[in-house]
C-alpha cells in the first residue's frame, strides 16, 4: 500500500512540473524577445555615435513586476557614442503615461519629455573607490549592453512630483467638469446664485 501511494505521488509531482513548466515556458520566451530588443552588440560597432530607437508600451512595463507604471506609449532615442573603453550613452524620452491627477483624481495621459545620459566603463568596479551616480562599471570581458533597466529607470526619473492635468491656455485646470467647479471665482458663484435664486432678486428691491 506504502509503495503505490508512493508510486502514484511520484506521477502526481511529475504531472504538476509537466503543468508549470507548460505553462511558464511559453512565458518566459515571451520575456526573452522582448528583452533581446534592449539588447546591443557593442563589440561590431564601429567608434563614434550610433542611433537606437525604442518604441515603449504596456508590454515593456510588465516586464518590470512591481513597476508603478503600468502603461504608455513613449519613444526613447539613444545615442551611443562608443570610445576606446568607455561608452557615453545620452536618452531622450518622449510620450505620455498612463496617471492619476493630484488634483481631482481621474486618470489623464501624463506628458514626459527628459533627457538623460550615463557613462558606461570597461573597468572592474573594486578598482574604483570614487563611485559616481553617472557612472556604470562592466566587466571587460562583457560584449554587450543591456539598456532596458537603464530607459526604465529614467522614465520613472521623468515623472514629476506633481502629476495633474496641464493647464489651459487661460492658465486654468483642465481636470473634468465637476472638479472645474471648484476652481470658480467668488464673483462666478456670487453671479450663479443670483440667477438661480429669485431671492437675490428681492432683497435688491427692499435697499432701493
Amino acid at each position: 500500500m506504502g509503495l503505490e501511494k508512493a508510486f502514484n505521488n511520484y506521477w502526481l509531482i511529475h504531472a504538476f512540473v509537466y503543468v508549470i513548466l507548460y505553462l511558464c515556458v511559453p512565458f518566459f520566451e515571451m520575456m526573452a524577445k522582448e528583452l533581446q530588443i534592449y539588447r546591443i552588440a557593442f563589440v561590431g560597432l564601429k567608434p563614434g555615435k550610433h542611433i537606437f530607437q525604442y518604441e515603449i508600451d504596456r508590454s515593456f512595463f510588465d516586464l518590470f513586476e512591481a513597476s508603478p507604471v503600468k502603461d504608455g506609449v513613449l519613444k526613447v532615442e539613444l545615442e551611443l557614442d562608443k570610445k576606446n573603453g568607455f561608452f557615453m550613452l545620452d536618452f531622450r524620452i518622449d510620450g505620455t503615461i498612463k496617471s492619476v491627477c493630484d488634483r481631482c483624481s481621474e486618470d489623464f495621459d501624463l506628458e514626459l519629455m527628459d533627457d538623460h545620459s550615463v557613462i558606461i566603463k570597461m573597468e572592474a568596479i573594486e578598482h574604483h573607490t570614487d563611485v559616481q551616480e553617472d557612472v556604470i562599471f562592466i566587466s571587460p570581458a562583457d560584449t554587450h549592453l543591456e539598456v532596458h533597466q537603464l530607459i526604465y529607470e529614467f522614465i520613472l526619473l521623468s515623472i514629476p512630483m506633481k502629476k495633474a492635468h496641464p493647464l489651459s491656455e487661460n492658465g486654468e485646470p483642465t481636470c473634468g467638469d465637476m472638479i472645474q467647479s471648484y476652481f470658480s471665482t467668488d464673483e462666478e458663484v456670487s453671479e450663479a446664485e443670483e440667477e438661480v435664486d429669485p431671492r437675490w432678486k428681492a432683497l435688491k428691491g427692499l435697499k432701493k
